[in-house]
């Protein structure tokens, strides 16, 4: 009976080492692959801190953006991103990314004159708009800055298809955009719709400072099995259900995140600063003419506002819907603050 008991108890002393020997193998394969999905979540979380121009506010910000986006794709946010880079740094791997979680079928890549097109068809399509290539183009800014303020605000939007009449249309977007230059459009003192990152480095400071000549390459095979060949049959869904996981999981951080007020960048500041309103344009186009007044060397505001009131009121059409409300300040604003002119008194320069 003794030796019957000690056999019963070495078997099962066995078969607890056997299950903790499987359990510990098994741990260890689980910790492998919470390592191996940690490597690409944490190369994909890189390139977006690095894409906040390495800022950690503006980093926890837009994976706070990212994460509401996933999660509340039916709250409204009134604001956009707008990334400005040199060429080539890769912000369009980026929006491929947010492309294949939001589905080909809800996304749709405009170019800015999309916007402000006759036929704007895309309006019922998608939730999720992305435009790649911003431009500034003085001729069409105004209008693209215009039809903006409606699509990001609000929930209500007419669009009209070739051959129909007008649509009504209740929806909202997400808009994320990138620009090869660092001011892409226009802002005025109160623009509170577009939340605007510079990233500083260019694509070769970026690959000297990590060191690694393959790192868009590895970036791209995150999302692409072959990242040669960058189509929808090479994606690579389980780099794509860790990355939903991620931001379904992430724990967003609302004392910095705000449906409908967006962080107030120095690059905005700096936009704000440059950029011109639409009478200043005007105006330089005016000057550039060379017509009177300025087919003199020295000329005032009061002049000026002369030259603009005859051309309104002279039955041109081109100059009928320009400088409107245009004042005297304004005009002495845009000598000195724009132009860089500066005051003469008895013949000297102040």
């Amino acid at each position: 009976y003794g030796q019957a008991l000690q056999a019963a108890q070495n078997q099962q002393e066995a078969q607890v080492a056997a299950q903790q020997q499987a359990a510990s193998q098994l741990g260890a394969f689980g910790q492998q692959q919470q390592s191996m999905q940690s490597q690409d979540i944490q190369r994909m979380l890189h390139h977006l801190w690095r894409m906040t121009n390495k800022d950690d506010f503006l980093y926890k910000h837009f994976l706070s953006t990212i994460a509401h986006d996933r999660q509340f794709p039916e709250a409204n946010r009134i604001w956009t991103m707008v990334f400005c880079s040199w060429a080539g740094w890769g912000k369009t791997w980026t929006w491929r990314l947010f492309t294949e979680l939001n589905g080909h079928k809800n996304t749709q890549w405009l170019e800015q004159e999309d916007i402000f097109d006759r036929y704007r068809d895309w309006i019922p399509t998608c939730d999720l708009v992305i435009i790649d290539e911003l431009m500034y183009d003085p001729k069409t800014m105004n209008k693209f800055v215009s039809k903006m303020k409606t699509l990001v605000t609000g929930e209500r939007h007419k669009f009209e298809s070739k051959y129909k009449s007008k649509v009504e249309f209740f929806g909202h977007y997400k808009f994320f955009m990138s620009s090869n230059h660092f001011i892409p459009f226009d802002g005025d003192e109160e623009e509170r719709r577009h939340h605007i990152i510079h990233i500083d480095e260019t694509k070769d400071e970026l690959l000297l400072d990590v060191d690694d000549p393959d790192y868009y390459e590895k970036l791209w095979s995150l999302l692409y099995r072959d990242p040669k060949n960058p189509s929808r049959e090479n994606i690579n869904h389980e780099f794509l259900r860790k990355v939903h996981a991620y931001f379904m999981n992430y724990e967003i951080d609302y004392s910095i995140f705000s449906l409908t007020k967006c962080p107030e960048t120095q690059a905005k500041k700096d936009m704000k600063e440059r950029s011109w309103s639409q009478n200043h344009r005007d105006l330089r186009e005016l000057f550039l003419k060379g017509e009177k007044p300025f087919d003199k060397k020295m000329f005032s505001a009061e002049s000026v506002m002369k030259k603009v009131r005859e051309l309104r009121t002279g039955g041109n059409n081109f100059y009928r819907d320009m400088f409107h409300g245009l004042r005297e300040y304004e005009i002495s604003d845009w000598f000195k603050e724009k132009m860089k002119w500066h005051k003469v008194y008895n013949g000297k320069v102040l």
